[in-house]
């Protein structure tokens, strides 16, 4: 692996990190805040017209074509800024729904790549299983019910991509947000993202909004959850970036005693440990990235890198805190903001526990432990 970037992918971060250092202000994200979708509809248009969402999916579907890599990269610059995690979530959406096909389906992905419409993943049930496909929603006489928590992005997606069973088999179906019979109900995180749990009572289902059944559902549940959990990482390691400079910077321009903080051994060993930590997150996270975007098998990858990254960037995040004293706790102060997307994104996406017992799962050659384990 090649980790320093090309000329074109250099370029591709400086681009999105200029949109981003204007985009997002203190005073948009304060008011963001308030919303229900977490930004702007000017802020969501800009983003669109830029082609983001799209940037990854098939030409052949109105995508932009490029690699996973290439996107891993444009997500590290929203983890950088900490921009709204309905970015990552409707691109996600749509590779889903771009890898799961359907006439129904392909039909959406023109406007999905446009930012047009957005589909997020209604996966997990209330009681927190990850073992998707063997929840209580059901579909029975073509109708769907059940409940799904932790659906990210709900409150603005257009379609659910919802795990159910049909009978004795697992599916995946299609379902409009807005269609009779389910419910959006918001949850309060303390990561400030916007989830739901979506209720289904007696949703009509026709064959049109299956979109996978048997055998196949559980591969492409992989790969979808393989693909988000890889450009969180991304995401993990933009913000790291961002609260190490952010924390050597302070250091310098703080005085006390009548010199600047980074002039005390102390400090200098905290900064000194913080880029140890980022240099080797970054290695990690983008290995497994760049193995996953190379088609190769990067299960033991990611999981290596999820056990690491979601701790790595949770920990520098509280050492960050530290540092800047009583300034890090300040509302409009932007590092709260990292500390919260780290905690929200360890557990969304790189459990420590989860990935360990995967490592563990794959040196034993326990193939059905490791798939269990995420």
């Amino acid at each position: 692996m090649e980790l320093n970037p090309t000329p074109e992918e250099r370029e591709l971060q400086d681009g999105a990190r200029r949109f981003l250092g204007k985009e997002i202000t203190r005073e948009r994200l304060l008011a963001w805040d308030r919303t229900a979708e977490g930004y702007d509809p000017s802020f969501w248009r800009a983003v669109s017209e830029l082609g983001w969402i799209g940037f990854s999916l098939p030409e052949s579907l109105g995508g932009g074509g490029a690699p996973l890599l290439d996107l891993a990269l444009l997500l590290e610059e929203c983890g950088r800024a900490i921009a709204p995690s309905a970015i990552h979530s409707a691109i996600v959406g749509a590779r889903a729904i771009a890898l799961l096909g359907g006439d129904r389906a392909r039909a959406l992905v023109p406007s999905l790549a446009k930012g047009e419409r957005q589909v997020t993943l209604a996966l997990y049930e209330p009681d927190g299983g990850r073992a998707v496909t063997k929840g209580h929603t059901r579909i029975r006489d073509g109708r769907l019910s059940g409940e799904k928590s932790f659906v990210r992005q709900a409150v603005s997606a257009d379609f659910l991509v919802v795990a159910a069973r049909d009978g004795e088999a697992p599916v995946l179906v299609l379902v409009p947000a807005d269609a009779r019979g389910v419910t959006r109900v918001g949850l309060r995180t303390f990561g400030g993202d916007r989830q739901s749990a979506v209720r289904f009572q007696d949703v009509e289902i026709d064959q049109g909004s299956v979109v996978a059944r048997g055998d196949v559902v559980e591969r492409r549940l992989a790969r979808i959850r393989a693909e988000a959990g890889a450009l969180a990482l991304a995401e993990m390691v933009g913000g790291f970036g961002a609260i190490l400079d952010m924390t050597v910077a302070y250091m310098k321009e703080r005085v006390q005693f009548g010199q600047a903080l980074a002039k005390f051994q102390g400090v200098q060993f905290k900064c000194a440990d913080l880029a140890t930590s980022y240099a080797a997150t970054k290695h990690t996270a983008f290995q497994a990235i760049w193995k996953l975007a190379e088609g190769r098998d990067a299960g033991r990858e990611l999981a290596i890198a999820r056990a690491w990254c979601g701790r790595a960037y949770r920990e520098a995040t509280l050492e960050a805190h530290q540092l800047h004293g009583g300034a890090g706790y300040v509302v409009e102060h932007p590092l709260h903001r990292y500390s919260e997307r780290a905690q929200s994104y360890a557990i969304l996406f790189a459990d420590e526990d989860d990935a360990l017992s995967e490592v563990a799962a794959r040196l034993l050659g326990s193939a059905d432990a490791a798939r269990d384990a995420y």
